[in-house]
């Protein structure tokens, strides 16, 4: 059958990264019906619907999958962006960056509070049940009818983006399997999408900056395979662990810093 290749260079005099993405090739219909019938024949709870979609589909293609999982009674995550995304809401979950939710709502969201007020308006007008904002080094946002939270990463010096938002979405995902709040979901989703912006192209991961008026907030295992950090997430502070090469996020748990609610990534 037919493939592509898609290849990132790395330019070391100016610290660029550019991506050479080629189309994919044309789908034709028979060939997603094979696929939804595939989906058909699994049995699941969850199921995400990620990235664009090929030639040859409609934008509404994705909804096929959401009818699908209907009938098995599953969720269905979504994390695509453009015509797909506006034809494809009524979804369990969400995920655009901000730049993809100011081309949904078809204006631009200069503030955190703005991007709040219009993933609001999804959950409100039945869209998503949830629905989470990334912002890159900012962090993320995620909404729901039972509340809002904010979570930004420390400082870090950025390595490469690619699979952060892939990372982000994943962790999320599983937290929310295994039956985790949405806070704690929240977390895992930035500090695996932090995790992933700290690797090196070789696998090694780049130290990182002290959280800023944290003494002591980053701490990295001895092996250098798992790293910590702190960041704030409402009133609640967190632990857990990122492990480096497998990008998987170990345990977390409530914990106490002074007098700071924060969420601590930690060596397990």
């Amino acid at each position: 059958g037919y493939t592509r290749i898609a290849h990132t260079v790395f330019e070391r005099a100016s610290g660029q990264e550019y991506r050479f993405v080629p189309e994919g090739p044309r789908v034709s219909a028979r060939e997603w019906n094979d696929c939804l019938a595939a989906l058909e024949n699994l049995d699941f709870d969850y199921v995400v619907a990620s990235g664009s979609l090929p030639r040859g589909l409609r934008a509404d293609a994705y909804h096929r999958v959401i009818d699908i999982a209907a009938g098995k009674h599953a969720r269905v995550i979504l994390d695509t962006s453009g015509a797909a995304l506006r034809a494809t809401l009524g979804v369990f979950l969400v995920k655009p960056s901000l730049g993809e939710l100011e081309e949904l709502v078809g204006h631009p969201l200069p503030d955190p509070g703005a991007a709040e007020a219009a993933a609001r308006e999804l959950v409100q007008a039945g869209h998503a049940e949830i629905v989470a904002v990334s912002f890159g080094r900012d962090g993320a946002l995620l909404v729901s009818k039972n509340g809002t939270w904010r979570l930004r990463p420390p400082p870090i010096e950025t390595r490469s983006a690619v699979g952060a938002g892939d990372s982000f979405v994943a962790a999320m995902t599983v937290a929310i399997v295994q039956g985790r709040p949405l806070d704690a979901a929240l977390a895992y989703a930035v500090a695996a999408g932090t995790a992933a912006v700290l690797l090196l192209r070789d696998g090694r991961m780049t130290p990182l900056a002290p959280a800023q008026g944290v003494a002591g907030s980053v701490r990295w295992s001895p092996d250098g395979r798992q790293v910590a950090f702190l960041a704030t997430v409402g009133a609640k502070k967190l632990t857990g662990a990122v492990e480096a090469g497998a990008r998987q996020i170990g345990e977390i748990g409530l914990a106490q810093q002074e007098d700071e609610q924060r969420i601590a990534i930690v060596p397990a």
